[in-house]
């Protein structure tokens, strides 16, 4: 399936304050490899792209959030995170279609706008 168009709706201009946790940057790393770790799972098992192993779908999506997004520039995140991370790694693989027709599923709608750049 390659490239992902997925992370638009992840970005969010804004300031957040600390709380002591993990950093932006690092929940925001967290987020990449949750969301494409799922992303990678759910390509191999619908069989999108049979020449693409699960870890190179993941490689594959995380190259290109990484493109989109840079972690090191978050600022905070959203009151939604920890929904959207649950969410991140719960999509139904049925919304990347079939082996035959292979879609592109949205962001989870607590995802949208929850990185604070």
């Amino acid at each position: 399936m390659g490239k992902l168009i997925l992370v638009a709706g992840l970005l969010a201009l804004g300031c957040g304050s600390s709380d002591g946790g993990p950093s932006a940057p690092d929940q925001c790393e967290a987020f990449v490899q949750t969301y494409c770790g799922h992303v990678g799972d759910c390509i191999a098992q619908v069989g999108c792209d049979p020449t693409y192993t699960r870890d190179e779908e993941k490689d594959s999506c995380v190259t290109a959030v990484r493109q989109t997004i840079a972690c090191g520039n978050a600022k905070a995140v959203g009151p939604s995170y920890s929904a959207c991370m649950k969410a991140a790694s719960s999509t139904a693989c049925t919304a990347f279609g079939t082996a035959t027709q292979c879609a592109t599923p949205g962001l989870p709608a607590d995802c949208k706008g929850v990185i604070l750049f």
